[in-house]
């Protein structure tokens, strides 16, 4: 603790990032801890097994998955359907998400108004992105696989070419190599925000250091994806934006307090679950990506009480969507390649994502 010019007794940057730790480590232990209370199955490292969760309630698996015993190939009968005009959003969601209007897609498939997709259905589709989930309330599809530590601010990111399929480890390393890159420019412009806007310089200085971690992790992510013969496609800072004070909240609540954050836990359960010789780099990555997402926290503490009563209304109408897509994201299974690295399989993202959402809502001034 340190001492400040005013007398008051406060904790440095350093603690304030151990503290944030402690909280989001917390988080992980005990979500997957009330998960295993419940009777849940909790996989040890390794484990490919992951049972897929039926979003729609019409028994497709939430990754699109054929039943179990379902041949693999698709029969000439359900010809593939390329639904890219019912594409709305690319990358809504840390840059991992990609949108559908669902009515768009029932017409491509030639489904009635208010049809669910079957699994089958689900197979049929080309998207930019998969797996997919069906979110019936708001009328989307969502496709991807969510990368950890993946940018807090991708707007200001142009990456080049399409995205690595992510359901191989290869090209797990490749996207989260890109987007860790992406960070970088991320954070710098985060930092530029927090001057235009009269932040304390803790919160610069916290948000610069960012920047540079992030730089070690697009490096250590690059050289596993070259080891294993693929070459991260490039990114680069797209022209600043000079945000307002709102848009700035906005977007540090959608991708840092939430998008950001469950990434930050992906990585911690990653850090103790990947197999031996992957444990170290997540582990790593972990420390420094829930000090990521503290800063985001603190953030929007300084900045939620500049707004008014309004902008803070609305934010949380943002809130609100942003933890929707979270958890929609999360329930689906991720590739079985990945279990080397310790993603966590569905159940426990779920739980993960649940217990993240819950901490949102009951903060003060958030929920």
């Amino acid at each position: 603790m340190v001492v400040g010019s005013d007398g008051i007794l406060r904790y440095d940057d350093g603690m304030r990032r151990q503290a944030w730790g402690r909280v989001f480590r917390g988080m992980v232990a005990s979500a997957t801890a009330g998960l295993s209370a419940c009777g849940g199955q909790i996989g040890a490292p390794g484990d490919a097994s992951v049972d897929a969760r039926d979003v729609d309630g019409d028994g497709a698996s939430a990754d699109g998955s054929a039943d179990a015993g379902a041949d693999a190939g698709m029969d000439a009968a359900f010809p593939l359907v390329n639904v890219s005009e019912c594409q709305t959003e690319k990358g809504s969601f840390c840059s991992a998400l990609s949108v559908y209007d669902l009515a768009c897609v029932r017409t491509k498939l030639g489904l009635p108004d208010g049809a669910s997709l079957s699994a089958d259905d689900l197979k049929r589709l080309v998207t930019d992105l998969v797996p997919c989930s069906v979110d019936l309330p708001t009328e989307r599809l969502l496709c991807g696989q969510l990368c950890p530590g993946g940018p807090g601010r991708p707007a200001h990111v142009v990456f080049e070419g399409e995205p690595h399929d992510m359901s191989t480890l290869a090209g797990f390393f490749a996207e989260c190599a890109a987007r860790e890159a992406g960070s970088v420019f991320g954070f710098e412009q985060v930092a530029r925000d927090l001057v235009a806007h009269g932040a304390p310089e803790r919160l610069i200085a916290w948000a610069q250091r960012s920047a540079r971690e992030e730089v070690r992790h697009a490096i250590e992510m690059r050289a596993e994806a070259r080891h294993r013969g693929i070459e991260p496609r490039a990114c680069h800072e797209a022209p600043p934006i000079q945000e307002s004070l709102f848009e700035f909240a906005r977007a540090n609540l959608a991708e840092g307090c939430v998008a950001e954050t469950y990434s930050a836990l992906q990585l911690v359960w990653m850090g103790d679950h990947a197999a031996a010789e992957h444990r170290a780099l997540f582990a790593r990555t972990a420390d420094d990506e829930v000090a990521h997402a503290g800063l985001a926290y603190e953030i929007h503490e300084w900045v939620a009480a500049r707004l008014s009563e309004e902008e803070r209304g609305a934010l949380r109408e943002v809130l609100h969507r942003a933890l929707r897509e979270m958890v929609v994201a999360a329930s689906m299974p991720p590739p079985s390649a990945l279990a080397e690295i310790g993603m966590p399989p569905a159940e426990v993202a779920e739980a993960i994502a649940l217990r993240l959402a819950g901490h949102l809502l009951d903060h003060p001034g958030l929920g």
